[in-house]
């Protein structure tokens, strides 16, 4: 290489016809005098590809079994704080059936609920008065509706838990394995709220000796005014009667079906009360609700080595027409 360089000043020099710089010279002679570099035995290169670590993804866990002994490898390896959140705490056994897997306003959205726009810890939304709405007697027809300005608060439905810092550097994908836990408890807690704020709302409220009679009653006394936007919200005991009884039939195709009652759809939601059947005229509904949020706060416990995970979310609704609602319970003796 020392020679190389050397003859391409020479030729250079040469080209121009002129004589050597007294730069060039001295470069010339440091080149000249400097030895080149003996060349590396073949005993001495080193494949690098069989010299580095295999390193192979972990399969992901495909059957209940694997996912739940995963989850206890990570709790045996991660000192758990008891999450806080409305009605739960992650202390709670794995595997508990969660029916309605997205989230409920989502649903109802889907359906014709209105939405009460932006978002805000209180809305203001005008209403038929309740007592007002009682006294409706269909289908008889009343020429003046008396209604009300409702204060409609938001509520905030969070989880959190807290693992060691060092840990997210033992289990890759933790933050992601326990956000999709969190998320997973909260939105049924906040599909429950949202069901029982809407039964809570209706007009009058029946009784009834089986699951199909419970939910034939909501569904009529919610179809007032027309059936085509009205859907039901069962417990799982009433829900599971009338799949049994073949009470339900399906819509769809291969990819999302919907299942169907009494000719509404309907979902199954966890945290209503044994034997109830709640049934409501979408077009009557108002939502307001934020999207899940997951938030990692590795600052506040840096010094204690904690990191702590939080998934919340916020939501409104109300029902601006009880009459539009349908609560009917199967009595205690004919759950019996």
């Amino acid at each position: 290489m020392n020679r190389e360089i050397l003859a391409a000043h020479l030729a250079d020099a040469e080209a121009e016809g002129r004589a050597l710089t007294d730069g060039e010279a001295a470069l010339i002679e440091a080149i000249a005098s400097t030895p080149d570099p003996e060349p590396l035995h073949p005993a001495a290169y080193v494949d690098v590809a069989p010299a580095l670590p295999r390193i192979e993804a972990a399969p992901a866990p495909d059957t209940h079994g694997a996912l739940v002994k995963m989850l206890d490898s990570i709790h045996s390896r991660t000192p758990f704080v008891s999450a806080t959140v409305a009605h739960y705490s992650t202390t709670q056994a794995l595997g508990v059936p969660s029916p309605v897997t997205g989230r409920l306003v989502d649903w109802l959205m889907g359906r014709g609920a209105q939405s009460l726009g932006g978002e805000a810890r209180t809305f203001q939304v005008p209403k038929i008065k309740s007592g007002d709405a009682a006294k409706w007697d269909f289908p008889a027809v009343k020429a003046e509706i008396t209604t009300e300005l409702a204060s409609v608060p938001s509520t905030v439905h969070a989880a959190y838990t807290q693992v060691t810092s060092t840990s997210a550097l033992d289990i890759p994908g933790l933050e992601m394995i326990i956000n999709g836990m969190l998320r997973r408890r909260v939105v049924a807690v906040e599909n429950a709220e949202i069901a029982k704020s809407i039964a809570a709302q209706v007009g009058k409220a029946t009784t009834a000796t089986t699951p199909e009679a419970a939910i034939t009653d909501a569904v009529l006394a919610a179809s007032t005014i027309g059936v085509g936007t009205v859907v039901a919200m069962l417990s799982p005991d009433v829900a599971s009667a009338v799949m049994a009884s073949g009470a339900v039939g399906w819509l769809g195709d291969t990819r999302v079906f919907q299942g169907m009652v009494v000719g509404v759809p309907f979902v199954v939601v966890n945290g209503l009360a044994a034997g109830t059947a709640v049934a409501v005229d979408t077009r009557a509904v108002g939502l307001a609700f934020t999207p899940v949020m997951a938030l990692t706060d590795p600052y506040s416990g840096s010094t204690s080595n904690v990191v702590t995970i939080r998934v919340e979310t916020s939501t409104a609704a109300v029902v601006t027409d009880p009459t539009a609602v349908g609560v009917a319970t199967v009595t205690k003796a004919a759950r019996a």
